[in-house]
């Protein structure tokens, strides 16, 4: 009789653990189903650049595009952001270049630098985006210190998953409008793919 009894108790004193661990366990794995321990979506989004550039209001956009009609760019992305001129002389980009965060190169099929922000004249433009970019002969406004001014990169040629971050390396070439002196400067921009 004293035997059934501690087996009884035995036996209930490991099903009530049971089940403790068991709703733990079940606990974990919904939140980790949720992506509760995902650490990438947790992460903020930044836009940095070395002292020369102030990076803000930065979004990437995924580019579905139609692969079969004629003149778009299928699994591609557009890139935006503002970028202010922190250095203390009017400044020309000569050159751009993206990598990814294998320092793979990614080239898009346009580069746009839009200055002042509320114009629709583009200041400097690159096709491609890793070639020399020409200044438009119609703008007459420099890009001056403290100017803020837009810059676009079109149709760059890398697949990317609308949802996921994305870090983008960016390296820019620039020399001041009345020196041959280039200098580079390098940014990062890491946010969420829209």
């Amino acid at each position: 009789m004293i035997r059934n009894k501690r087996a009884q108790v035995m036996t209930e004193y490991t099903m009530v653990y049971f089940w403790a661990i068991f709703i733990m366990i079940v606990f974990i794995g919904g939140l980790s189903y949720f992506g509760f321990f995902n650490l990438e979506n947790n992460k903020a989004n930044f836009c940095q650049f070395d002292a020369n550039f102030y990076c803000s209001q930065y979004q990437i956009k995924f580019y579905a595009g139609d692969a079969s009609a004629v003149g778009t760019h299928p699994n591609t992305f557009n890139m935006t952001f503002f970028l202010q001129n922190n250095m203390d002389a009017n400044i020309v980009i000569n050159k751009t270049q993206l990598f990814d965060e294998n320092d793979a190169e990614i080239v898009c099929q346009t580069f746009n630098l839009t200055c002042p922000l509320e114009s629709n004249i583009y200041y400097i433009q690159a096709n491609p985006s890793n070639t020399p970019g020409a200044i438009n002969s119609l703008k007459t406004s420099p890009w001056s210190p403290t100017r803020v001014c837009k810059v676009e990169y079109i149709y760059c040629n890398k697949i990317l998953l609308k949802g996921s971050k994305e870090l983008i390396d960016i390296q820019l070439n620039f020399s001041s409008e009345i020196s041959n002196i280039t200098h580079i400067s390098n940014g990062q921009i890491y946010t969420k793919i829209q």
